[in-house]
Order: structure tokens, then sequence, then C-alpha cells
């Protein structure tokens, strides 16, 4: 379980919104679904948080994220991960 108020969410009411509508999903990223991590990333200001994490764990590339000091190469690996699952971030 993480605790919420230390992940680097926006600071804006659309986001408080989606924190308070899926609260207890969002405690739990090992049991969110792909598109659900997906969604939580979006909300966050930076992809250094605990859903971009899990999604890449899942992918199998967390590893090289971690090893990767640049910070474009580090976003591509992330979107790796969500191509994997049927998606993409922007950017």
């Amino acid at each position: 379980m993480i605790n919420l108020n230390e992940v680097n969410w926006y600071q804006d009411g659309v986001t408080r919104d989606y924190i308070e509508r899926n609260s207890y999903e969002l405690l739990y990223p090992e049991n969110m679904t792909p598109r659900a991590l997906g969604d939580a990333v979006t909300y966050c200001e930076t992809f250094f948080n605990p859903y971009a994490e899990e999604l890449m764990r899942r992918a199998g590339n967390l590893e090289a994220f971690r090893n990767e000091t640049d910070i474009r190469k580090q976003f591509e690996i992330l979107n790796n991960a969500a191509k994997s699952f049927g998606f993409r971030f922007g950017g």
C-alpha cells in the first residue's frame, strides 16, 4: 500500500477529483489494470511515480528505466511499457 500524499500529483481540481473517486484503487498499484496505471500516470507531475514503476515492472523494463540517466530515454522506456499494453503516452 502506498501513501497517496507522497505521490507527485498535479495540484488541481480535476486531479483531486480523480484521486477522490479512485483512492482505494490508487493505494494498491500492484492490483490495478495496465490501463488504470496509465491513467494514474497522467495525473502525476512526472513519470517518477509508483504507477509508472508498476507499469514498467509488468512490462519487464523497470531495471532498464532505473539504469538510464537520460530523461528522454527514460520516457521512451515508459512509453515502450505502455505500448506493450496497447496504449502510449504523448509527449
